[in-house]
């Protein structure tokens, strides 16, 4: 294994773990809204609340590693950037 940064593999799981308690937080949120909005009677309105729900608190965890400066964060926008603009 070689050498092994201790230091910098508990800095990345606490970045890992505060951003994804904030991503918790939102996926709730925007469940309970699209709750109160659309209601959650019909498979339709129970639809619009998942991917509702998965896709924005998804934006947000990445929004705050970036915030954060997570390297992992970097990869993942630099590969996004890549397949996006690609002509």
């Amino acid at each position: 294994l070689g050498h092994v940064n201790i230091r910098s593999i508990l800095k990345s799981s606490l970045q890992t773990l505060f951003a994804s308690g904030i991503m918790g937080i939102a996926a709730w949120l925007i469940a309970w809204a699209c709750e109160a909005l659309f209601g959650i009677e019909g498979k339709g309105a129970q639809a619009v609340q998942l991917f509702s729900a998965g896709i924005l608190s998804v934006i947000v965890f990445m929004l705050v590693a970036k915030l954060m400066k997570m390297p992992e964060a970097d990869t993942v926008f630099r590969m996004m950037k890549r397949r996006f603009h690609r002509g």
